[in-house]
Order: structure tokens, then sequence, then C-alpha cells
């Protein structure tokens, strides 16, 4: 499938996770942790940038991991306002209440895009440690 916008994408992923898991259950919840933290970093560094009035739309960023990689999610039953929070639009009734629409986004894609750099860093030496944990030498990182 082709990436989102400000998607960032590391070929071989998926395939290295399930071969983390393959070799021991443990390291395959070892890089789903690891994949977390890379994403957790990004999460901090979104929720300042998201407005506060209850902190339910902040508190709704999550980090997730997988085998597969890592997201971000956010919205969920105590926000559902989020996504016009941070796409703009029309809500409520009669759709009165507005909000400039920004098509890229306000606070998530933005940032992921501005981290880009720093995700593809965290992921690699996510890799590494995990690599390492499993008793192989790592070469050719970064």
């Amino acid at each position: 499938s082709s990436p989102m916008p400000n998607e960032v994408r590391v070929l071989g992923l998926a395939e290295l996770g399930r071969a983390f898991r393959k070799m021991d259950a443990e390291l395959g919840a070892a890089f789903k942790a690891e994949m977390v933290g890379v994403t957790g970093r990004i999460v901090d560094r979104i929720r300042p940038k998201v407005p506060f009035l209850t902190g339910a739309a902040q508190r709704s960023l999550t980090a997730r991991g997988s085998l597969r990689g890592a997201t971000i999610a956010f919205c969920g039953t105590k926000a559902p306002h989020f996504p016009w929070l941070d796409f703009g639009g029309r809500v409520g009734p009669s759709r009165r209440i507005s909000r400039p629409v920004v098509p890229g986004g306000r606070y998530v894609y933005p940032t992921i895009a501005e981290e880009g750099e720093a995700i593809k860093d965290g992921i690699s030496e996510a890799v590494e440690r995990v690599a390492k944990q499993a008793g192989f030498e790592t070469r050719g990182f970064g």
C-alpha cells in the first residue's frame, strides 16, 4: 500500500519483528516495547501542541507498538472532537461551530513530519538493542 502523507515507513520492520518473535517470545515483547518507546517520544512532542480545556484530547494520544511497527492512536470515546481540533471543519447542531480547515492537520501529522529523522534513528536504535539482546552483533545501523 502507498504511504500516507507524513508517514514514516521502514522497509523490512514487520519481517524483523516476526523473526524476533520466532526466535523467542520475549524478544517479540521487547521489540513491541521498543516500538512503543519510539512512538511515545513523538506523542510527548505532540501533546503540548494540542489545545487544553479538559485535557481529554491530549490524553487521547496513545503510543502503540506491534511486531509490524509503531502507531499513534488518538480520538476515542473520551475525545471524539480530536479530529476537529486537528483538521478543522464544522460540527455541532446544524454544523454551526466551525474551525478553519487545515488539510494536513495542525498537530499529529506535522509533528511526525518534523520528527521524521528522529523516528528513523529511534527505530534503528531500538532494532539494535533488541538484536543485541538476542545475541547478535550489529553493524551498519544509522
